[in-house]
């Protein structure tokens, strides 16, 4: 996560909670400036919905990741029951790649 997410977090939880954290956070993914305009990726808005409705939680951070055997979202997301998941979407398909709670 990186600074500005990190103090938009801490400033929201002082303030009202870590719902207002999670969406006064919110940017654009990292490397999602290097996409593609052709409309080869998934749309964003479309992924986070499906992941958040899924697991009912929020999405708190995505990179976007491109490597030569295919582009992925990284998300993280934490639940509704304040659990911690890792989760990797095929940023073409949509596909999900791997989710994995995060015990640590």
């Amino acid at each position: 996560m990186n600074r500005q997410t990190m103090i938009a977090l801490f400033a929201g939880a002082a303030i009202g909670g870590a719902a207002t954290a999670a969406t006064v956070a919110w940017a654009e993914p990292k490397g999602a400036a290097t996409a593609p305009v052709t409309g080869a990726l998934m749309p964003l808005d479309t992924l986070i919905a499906e992941i958040e409705r899924k697991h009912g939680g929020r999405v708190t951070d995505i990179e976007l990741e491109r490597r030569p055997w295919g582009d992925h979202y990284e998300m993280e997301l934490t639940d509704r029951n304040f659990h911690e998941w890792d989760i990797v979407v095929d940023a073409r398909t949509g596909h999900l790649v791997r989710e994995s709670r995060d015990f640590d």
